[in-house]
């Protein structure tokens, strides 16, 4: 596969940003045992097997929850609603596997899911961030940012789930699959959210001349193709995504059924979307 030339936008208060480069994939796993996953008893906890849930459920892609079919099949988890399994937050949870069931998953609004969850069609998220000398560096996101993370995603699988998006002068978009959130791309993409609103750059390249490539190694992500779009304006979730869409290659990306996955940070008035495919 051919790589794209990053196409950049400036302005006084915008910038955005896109490319795609090709890799070997890569695998990833669940959540690490003994975390933590919205509640303080072993429901909805990390898990590597069943004797870490106890006689709560079953170890189901990393977490201790239950099959489902409906809502009335979680009654014994609290707060926990049934996530169907063409769900984005299944298909989240369960990757690399391909789920065969439903799950229950804590139900959540946007920013309800912690610093390294993600709230996926009113469904939490629990996967670790890799083990990373740049994941660990990042400050922690402040509820304000978690939100305005978890309402640009929502505004981005809206985007590509109901389709009639017009990217310059292409025909308009046919509806395409929600993405998989990835723990992986929300690490890089909050480490250039988070440079960016210090160095006020304007740019994929961030201040430690890290371009996207370079820190989607340093996650583990081995991706056949990327994608990388920023908005460093004031402003909400809303006026970040019209921002990157403004950039006709960027809109093209983003509504494109190559891309599986995506993740989204948010650092002040800095927002940053990576997506990708392993």
């Amino acid at each position: 596969m051919t790589s794209d030339r990053p196409v950049h936008v400036f302005g006084v208060v915008l910038g955005v940003a896109l490319a795609a480069l090709s890799f070997s994939p890569l695998a990833c796993d669940g959540p690490r045992a003994g975390g933590p996953i919205g509640s303080n008893t072993n429901w909805l906890t990390a898990c590597d097997d069943a004797l870490d849930c106890g006689k709560a459920g079953t170890c189901l892609c990393g977490t201790c929850s239950l099959e489902c079919t409906e809502d009335a099949d979680c009654r014994e988890i609290p707060g926990a609603r049934c996530a169907g399994i063409a769900e984005p937050s299944v298909r989240s949870q369960c990757r690399p596997d391909v789920p065969t069931y439903g799950l229950c998953l804590a139900g959540c609004e946007p920013g309800g899911c912690g610093p390294t969850g993600a709230c996926v069609g009113g469904a939490c998220v629990q996967r670790p961030w890799p083990a990373s000398a740049l994941c660990d560096s990042l400050p922690e996101p402040d509820t304000t940012e978690l939100g305005r993370q978890d309402r640009l995603l929502a505004l981005l699988q809206s985007l590509r789930a109901e389709g009639g998006v017009e990217c310059g002068t292409a025909a308009a978009s046919v509806p395409v699959p929600e993405l998989r959130w990835d723990p992986r791309l929300s690490c890089a993409a909050r480490a250039l959210a988070v440079d960016m609103a210090v160095s006020r750059n304007r740019s994929l390249v961030d201040s430690e001349g890290r371009d996207t490539p370079a820190r989607l190694v340093l996650v583990g992500y081995s991706s056949q193709i990327w994608g990388e779009a920023f908005a460093l304006l004031p402003g909400d979730e809303t006026t970040a995504l019209d921002a990157m869409l403004s950039d006709v290659d960027s809109c093209a990306r983003f509504v494109d059924d190559a891309f599986l996955e995506v993740g989204v940070g948010s650092s002040a008035d800095a927002s940053v979307v990576t997506i990708g495919a392993e």
